[in-house]
């Protein structure tokens, strides 16, 4: 009977009773609406408001309950043939193991993009021979999953979709879940766990259920969370080259460094890949294109594939999603100029107080936008995620504020202060980031900003012997400023000063001179010869020249810095402490040791008195007279004074750091230089045992090598001696010097080898040696002739 409607009328439901009439066995007529109507032994309640005449056969329709599957239903989409890796994704999805009685539900979160539905489609598939049912759901909003659920409902009974509503079909096919087991449904993109609560909740007791979302978090009430992360170097390179399949041109060219740049995410790959193929484009050509288009590239999908499935599409949906929380928002966008990992809360602070910016970071986490590292609290984001959001218009104000709170971190004095050293390894990846991605697009204000990072990071990095990326930041700041003030501006003087002396410590004297030369003549224009400008440059002159072995024009150099000294410099003044310390060296190089040393003590006290005698600036001025003692054969109080720098640096900087460990190395050549092999070797191995030892430049690790190797030589031990050369020889050269100078070292191999009887072996280095030194001409004929000749004579034994 139905239910009376309160707005229903006596007349209403006569009307309606009227003008209907069943007819045949069990048959049922209805009016407007009816309630639940069981008729015959096989009949199902249906719930249902119609307004015509429906006649429903017993004969067609099943309880779900009694619905069973003859072979086995799936519904998965198209597979592809592409898919690599995720070993111990799939392993995690294999590893859970269902309870009787209970649905087993897994949760895979990623950030979009990262390949989760084909990771979910895959497994499924490799299931199908285990589960009666496996059924793909689109779960992104409750219509599409009723949907999802209807269909299920027509495949499982097909008469239904005659007559039932999704509503009702999907009530049915819920109905059918919860009465059988094993069976596999896959809800796709859930948007949030909320959204699948109440269908989890009615199938509970047997079956199997895999639910791919972006949202990160939430998931751990309803079921056992999978974190899905972007592929490996080595997988991501294997798929690029799957989709490129046969081509014009070599795959192995440059697809390592553009899935680098992709930040190995699947899509991007996919994407990239397709692109290459379809426009007949090379890896490298692609990459020139990502970088010099990335708004063009980031929304450019492949023509009969999916234009929805794109870089700049697919994260449209999660931004969007923040549209909320402006907070967050503004977050994302800051992170987006940093470094994708590692990136400390504290430079976020500013924004918010703790809580209100707590919740703001995890809204971006549950998105997957973000992820938090457990132990550190730190932020990590996709590359790829910052490059979308840089190509933003209104990005360029978050600029600000990133490079603002990098300075404002920042400890002072980077270069002689330890306490902060710590810090500034958490901030240097950032300030590298920031470096790279704005320097293009920062107005006056930012570039001034990032100059103050350029400077502050390469003076640590410095204090570090990191020379390379030290000289990167000067070529940063050399860059920002000729953009600020034109190429003839006097302060450009500071950057090519730190760019020269740099160039000078990794050994490429051309270039050093070079820069050296254009600072004298933008400082002689600006200021005149008499300028304590000048006086520095000419002081940086001598010490080139010396590099450069022209120790006489270092001479005459360090003599006209020290006379303009005289005309502008006060007595007392901090200048005087570099043009003393450069003319007592520039007197030792030429063997006049006994007239640099006063002037290198003059130095000595005057640092003294600025800063203090345990300072070390003291220490350098020390080192520079423990060589000048050296030279002059005085080799206990090189030893001394040497022990002295060498306390100071310990006690400042700690034993690992890469200014002790060249310290010691020093230590340890006056040592062998006056015939303590024992004591130079025992330095030398604690040096390299040092766990700084390999933050070393390469030079002095190298140098470090071969010392050792002398050193085992006149011990008589050919075996150590040649361990230690052989290691030499391992480490990267920085410049045409340095090969020149392992020319030698690599000589002195094929001595040893040649000595021991080794003919094969030593026929097979001369043969390398006599190739290598021919390519140096003059520079190396003598170690051409020598290795011509060895290998005339081996071959003729």
């Amino acid at each position: 009977m139905k239910p009376r409607r309160e707005q229903d009328s006596p007349s209403e439901e006569n009307a309606a009773t009227n003008s209907v009439k069943a007819s045949g066995d069990r048959s049922v007529a209805a009016g407007r609406d009816i309630g639940i109507v069981t008729t015959g032994d096989n009949s199902i309640n249906i719930i249902q408001h119609t307004e015509q005449l429906t006649i429903l056969p017993d004969t067609t329709f099943k309880q779900p309950a009694d619905v069973a599957i003859s072979s086995r239903l799936c519904n998965l989409p198209r597979l592809y043939k592409t898919f690599v890796g995720r070993h111990s994704d799939i392993a995690a999805l294999n590893a859970a193991n269902p309870v009787e009685g209970e649905t087993l539900v897994q949760a895979i979160c990623g950030l979009g993009g990262v390949g989760k539905s084909t990771l979910a489609s895959h497994w499924a598939a490799s299931k199908c021979s285990e589960h009666t049912l496996t059924w793909w759901i689109t779960a992104d909003t409750s219509a599409n999953m009723q949907a999802g659920l209807a269909s299920l409902a027509c495949a499982l009974h097909p008469p239904l979709s005659n007559y039932l509503t999704h509503e009702a079909l999907s009530e049915w096919a819920i109905q059918w879940l919860s009465a059988h087991k094993n069976w596999l449904v896959i809800l796709d993109n859930a948007s949030e766990p909320t959204l699948v609560q109440p269908l989890l909740s009615r199938i509970s007791n047997g079956g199997r259920v895999l639910i791919t979302s972006r949202l990160a978090t939430g998931w751990h009430y309803i079921a056992r969370p999978v974190s899905l992360s972007s592929l490996s170097p080595d997988e991501a390179v294997l798929l690029f080259k799957e989709i490129l399949g046969v081509s014009t041109f070599s795959t192995d060219t440059g697809v390592r460094d553009l899935c680098e740049e992709l930040g190995y995410l699947p899509l991007a790959i996919e994407q990239a890949a397709a692109f290459c193929v379809e426009t007949k484009t090379t890896p490298q050509e692609y990459l020139g294109m990502l970088l010099d288009y990335p708004i063009e590239i980031y929304q450019a999908g492949p023509e009969g594939g999916d234009s929805e499935r794109t870089i700049s599409r697919i994260w449209k949906i999660s931004l969007d999603k923040l549209e909320d929380s402006q907070l967050a928002g503004k977050i994302l966008r800051i992170l987006a100029w940093l470094s994708p990992d590692r990136i400390p809360r504290y430079l976020l602070s500013q924004l918010a107080a703790p809580p209100i910016l707590a919740k703001a970071i995890g809204k971006l986490i549950a998105h997957s936008l973000v992820s938090s590292d457990p132990e550190t609290g730190s932020l990590s984001v996709h590359r790829l995620v910052q490059a979308v959001i840089r190509c933003e218009s209104e990005s360029l104000e978050y600029l600000d504020f990133a490079a603002s709170s990098l300075i404002r971190h920042a400890p002072p004095d980077p270069q002689h202060d330890p306490t902060g050293w710590a810090l500034w390894w958490e901030l240097v990846p950032h300030c590298d980031a920031l470096l790279q991605n704005a320097l293009g697009n920062a107005n006056e204000s930012q570039l001034g900003k990032l100059s103050f990072l350029a400077i502050t990071e390469g003076s640590f990095l410095l204090s570090q012997k990191s020379l390379h990326a030290s000289l990167r930041c000067a070529i940063t700041d050399l860059e920002i400023t000729e953009r600020l003030y034109g190429r003839e501006s006097a302060r450009l003087i500071g950057p090519l000063t730190s760019m020269a002396m740099l160039y000078q410590e990794l050994g490429d004297t051309r270039l050093s001179g070079e820069t050296l030369q254009r600072a004298l003549s933008i400082s002689k224009a600006s200021s005149g010869e008499d300028s304590e400008q000048m006086l520095s440059l000419l002081a940086s002159l001598s010490e080139q020249l010396r590099w450069e072995r022209n120790f006489g024009q270092a001479l005459i150099q360090a003599k006209r810095a020290f006379r303009v000294a005289g005309k502008i410099l006060p007595p007392g003044h901090r200048t005087w402490v570099h043009v003393l310390r450069m003319l007592g060296e520039a007197y030792c190089a030429i063997r006049r040791p006994y007239i640099g040393i006063p002037y290198l003590k003059k130095a000595l006290s005057l640092i003294s008195v600025l800063d203090s005698s345990n300072h070390p600036h003291a220490a350098t001025i020390l080192r520079s007279l423990s060589w000048a003692y050296e030279v002059a054969s005085d080799f206990p109080n090189s030893r001394s004074v040497m022990f002295q720098a060498l306390d100071i640096v310990n006690e400042a900087y700690g034993p690992e750091h890469p200014v002790v460990l060249e310290f010691s190395t020093i230590l340890a050549r006056i040592f062998r230089k006056s015939g303590h092999y024992a004591e130079s070797l025992e330095i030398l191995l604690d040096i390299t045992e040092n766990n700084g030892f390999p933050k070393l430049p390469l030079r002095s690790q190298s140098s470090c090598l071969i010392n050792a190797a002398e050193c085992l030589y006149f011990l008589g031990d050919p075996d150590g001696e040649l361990a230690f050369l052989v290691g030499a020889c391992s480490v990267p050269r920085e410049s045409r010097l340095d090969d020149l100078f392992f020319l030698q070292i690599e000589q002195r191999i094929a001595k040893i080898h040649i000595a021991a009887g080794r003919m094969e072996r030593s026929l097979h280095l001369l043969l390398q040696l006599k190739d290598r030194s021919a390519q140096f001409g003059d520079d190396a004929r003598e170690i051409y002739i020598w290795s011509s000749n060895e290998v005339t004579r081996i071959q003729e034994l």
